[in-house]
C-alpha cells in the first residue's frame, strides 16, 4: 500500500477537529517470501502531532479517517 499523505503534510479528522501534522508513517516487519529477510510496509496509519495551546499531542490514525 503505497501512502496518500505525505511527513510534514497537514491533515485533519474527517470528523473535524484541530489541524495535525504527520509526523511518521506506521509500518509492520515482514518476513519476505524466501524467509531471508524482512521488509518494512505501510499498513495505512500515520502517527500525527497536534497542539492544544502549548501542549504537545500525539496520537497513531488510519488513513481513511484523515483528510487534508
Amino acid at each position: 500500500m503505497e501512502p496518500k499523505f505525505k511527513l510534514g503534510q497537514v491533515v485533519k479528522l474527517k470528523s473535524g477537529g484541530p489541524e495535525m501534522t504527520i509526523s511518521g508513517l506506521v509500518k509492520k516487519r515482514n518476513m519476505t517470501a524466501n524467509g531471508r529477510g524482512f521488509t518494512d510496509d505501510f499498513e495505512g496509519n500515520y502517527r500525527c502531532q497536534w497542539f492544544v495551546g502549548d501542549q504537545l499531542n500525539e496520537e497513531v490514525f488510519q488513513e481513511d479517517g484523515l483528510t487534508e
